[in-house]
C-alpha cells in the first residue's frame, strides 16, 4: 500500500463537507514518493518544506492500549495559507529549472503542486489555515 497526502483545513472552505472532498488533481502518492526531493528543492529555494506543515510527533510507546484515531485528533497545528503558497511557489520556481530530481515524472509532479497552489489559494481567500495530512 501506497501513502498519499492531502491538504486539510480550519476552517473548512465553503463547499467542502468532508476532508475527501479535498483531494488534488490525483491521490497524492507522487507528492508522498518524492517529498524528500521536494524538500532539498525546498531548502534549495529558501523556502519552507512541504513536510513542515505535517505532524511530526511520536505516540508514547509507554501506554497500555494505543488509540490512533485519538492520537490524530490531538494534533490542532495549523499554518497561513499565505505560507504553504510561498512554498508551493518556490518548489514550483525550481522545478522549472530543474526537472532531472523529479524522475521523469516531473510533470505529474508540476500538476499536483498546482492543486496544492489552487487549493491553498482558496484557503487564503476564505481566511483558512492549513496543514498536509496522509492517508494509505
Amino acid at each position: 500500500m501506497a501513502v498519499g497526502i492531502y491538504l486539510t483545513f480550519s476552517p473548512m472552505l465553503p463547499g467542502v463537507r468532508r476532508l475527501p472532498d479535498v483531494r488534488l488533481h490525483s491521490d497524492g502518492k507522487l507528492l508522498a514518493s518524492k517529498l524528500d526531493y521536494l524538500d532539498q528543492a525546498a531548502t534549495g529555494a529558501g523556502v519552507t518544506p512541504l513536510t513542515a506543515y505535517m505532524d511530526h510527533r511520536e505516540p508514547d510507546p509507554a501506554g497500555a492500549v494505543f488509540d490512533l484515531d485519538l492520537f490524530l485528533a490531538g494534533w490542532d497545528e495549523w499554518f497561513p495559507a499565505a505560507e504553504g503558497l510561498r512554498t508551493v511557489d518556490g518548489l514550483l520556481a525550481a522545478l522549472s529549472v530543474d526537472r532531472g530530481g523529479a524522475g521523469g515524472e516531473s510533470a505529474d509532479l508540476v500538476s499536483e503542486l498546482a492543486g496544492l497552489r489552487e487549493w491553498l489559494t482558496k484557503a487564503l481567500a476564505c481566511g483558512s489555515r492549513f496543514r498536509i495530512e496522509a492517508a494509505i
